[in-house]
């Protein structure tokens, strides 16, 4: 194992395995925390678009039924 001299600032090979580390965990959360966000973002997309489809099918038979009434 070589070690750098302390003033030249210079990293020796077991610092700069904890700073890789410390990178993949820092990663590690924040693609955890995107992961997380995403997956509820798309849970309310679903609901959303379920929702959506019920509003019209209902407009639609709303309007079916006081169509025909109009016309009699």
């Amino acid at each position: 194992m070589s070690r750098a001299h302390p003033a030249s600032g210079a990293w020796d090979e077991g610092e700069a395995m904890i700073a890789v580390l410390l990178a993949l965990v820092i990663l590690w959360i924040v693609l955890g925390i995107i992961g997380f966000v995403v997956h509820g973002l798309f849970w309310l997309f679903v609901i959303a678009c379920i929702l959506f489809v019920l509003t019209v099918l209902g407009d639609v038979f709303r309007r079916g039924r006081t169509s025909a009434r109009r016309v009699r």
